[in-house]
């Protein structure tokens, strides 16, 4: 009797000590998912801040490169309003250039016209 109590007890024991084992596997399976999980969440927002990361960059990227743009086409702009303004300059000199060119041919005729007066 009293053998098969020790044997009841052992078995109770064994029981007891696998359950509690299977417990401890169990609560190691349920961090080790809550850990992996985790895990998974952090990669996935890493991932998330590399992307905006990269799509900022690339927004920089495109306005610096607009930026450039803007200012050769703002260089390009200057530079033929000044070419406008030398050919203007240049066009003004030629005029005034012929203008006191027929000045003077206006006024060398007015002293041949005035010579031919006095020798008649």
């Amino acid at each position: 009797l009293e053998a098969a109590e020790q044997r009841k007890r052992y078995e109770e024991e064994e029981e007891a000590q696998r359950l509690k084992e299977e417990k401890e596997r169990e609560d190691i399976e349920v961090k080790q998912k809550r850990k992996a999980l985790e895990e998974e969440k952090l990669r996935k927002s890493l991932e998330q801040e590399k992307e905006e990361e990269r799509k900022r960059l690339e927004a920089a990227e495109q306005k610096k490169r607009y930026e450039e743009e803007e200012e050769v086409q703002r260089l390009k702009e200057e530079k033929e309003r000044e070419a406008i303004k030398v050919e203007q300059k240049r066009k003004a000199l030629e005029v005034e250039k012929l203008r006191k060119s027929l000045d003077q041919e206006k006024e060398e005729e007015r002293k041949r016209l005035e010579a031919a007066e006095q020798r008649k």
